[in-house]
């Protein structure tokens, strides 16, 4: 992606977002941000980004900003915003989505991550110039339980199909949208599945509060009713979390974006991950605690202690993620980048954690 191509980014206060802002900032590529309130949430993200260590690139405010709510027709933004924001060719990258892993809000997450990625498409078709890309950024947990690697390749959603949460049935309609786009509309463009995106591998700082650090910060909570407590983990025997930093990721999605004609789904994960059980102990340690990995046929119900509950009460959403071996297809990666075989160890998510529990 050339300094000629601009770059359409929607949600762009979000984390991945506004680091991939900065990044591209650095780079000379023009931006135009789009996101609710807009005008002042943008550049408090960029402001706030991992990947600025301190200090924004002095083009930031070069970034043009833009109104838009997914749950409204065209995203709210009427012919005239349109022809501003479109008036060349672009990549449109579609970050903007509902991210909740409890079952509470499903109408809320379908609406945005199903139904808004239909109307952003929809604008993008409507008034996007010719030689414009559109990028879906989704998330490698499509594929639901599954005993196979996911594989980046469309996932239909048939009666066997099973999701750990509402997010992932959510995002994968979305990527079926996109896909009916690509076939009805010839749409020329990429998914991006991304892991769980943490903190910079160099400096271990991060603004997320999502994924591995909402478990943080829900342990953290029990830690202070208990402190030095002794708790049990359900955790399967052999499972792992796919964690990649905040600036692997930029470089790769950037990287991608490099390329005339990247694959159609890419998976942007590590080739293993790291082993859940040794994470969640690294965790404890953090809080002053010990975090116990139990697995689940050990799992006693009427053995709980007082903590144990309230550690099971604090993770009954998060903690799906630590019962299994969740594996990724990552050809396509491999194939279009030169890629490490493991962005993060043992060693990165100590400082993760260190850090954010700081």
């Amino acid at each position: 992606m050339g300094n000629a191509r601009v770059a359409v980014v929607d949600g762009a206060n979000g984390y991945v977002a506004s680091n991939t802002i900065c990044e591209m900032r650095r780079r000379g590529i023009r931006v135009k941000a789009l996101a609710r309130g807009a005008r002042t949430r943008v550049f408090e993200a960029l402001e706030a980004a991992t990947l600025n260590e301190g200090e924004p690139p002095a083009t930031m405010s070069d970034v043009e900003t833009f109104d838009c709510e997914l749950t409204e027709e065209r995203l709210g933004i009427d012919d005239f915003t349109a022809a501003a924001i479109f008036s060349e060719p672009c990549d449109y990258w579609h970050f903007a989505a509902a991210v909740d892993l409890s079952p509470n809000r499903p109408a809320l997450l379908e609406e945005v991550n199903i139904r808004g990625t239909e109307r952003a498409l929809r604008l993008f078709v409507e008034h996007s110039r010719p030689g414009s890309r559109f990028f879906l950024i989704s998330t490698a947990y499509v594929g639901g339980v599954m005993d196979a690697p996911t594989a980046e390749t469309w996932l239909p959603i048939t009666d066997d199909t099973r999701f750990r949460t509402v997010y992932e049935a959510t995002k994968r309609g979305g990527e079926l949208v996109f896909r009916d786009f690509v076939r009805e509309h010839g749409v020329d463009g990429s998914v991006f599945r991304l892991g769980q995106v943490v903190g910079s591998a160099k400096t271990g700082h991060t603004t997320s509060d999502f994924g591995i650090y909402n478990f943080m910060t829900n342990m953290r909570r029990v830690a202070h009713r208990f402190p030095g407590g002794d708790a049990a983990v359900q955790v399967a025997e052999g499972a792992t979390l796919n964690l990649v930093p905040i600036d692997t990721c930029v470089e790769w999605l950037l990287a991608l974006a490099e390329v005339d004609e990247p694959p159609r789904i890419v998976n942007l994960t590590d080739r293993v991950g790291v082993p859940a059980p040794d994470t969640v102990r690294l965790i404890g340690a953090g809080l002053g605690m010990t975090l116990r990995p139990v697995t689940p046929e050990n799992w006693d119900d009427a053995q709980l202690t007082a903590l144990d509950r309230a550690v099971a009460t604090r993770m009954a959403y998060t903690g799906k993620y630590l019962l299994d071996r969740i594996e990724f297809d990552r050809g396509n990666l491999e194939a279009t980048l030169r890629v490490p075989d493991e962005v993060c160890d043992l060693g990165l998510v100590e400082r993760l954690v260190a850090w954010y529990l700081k």
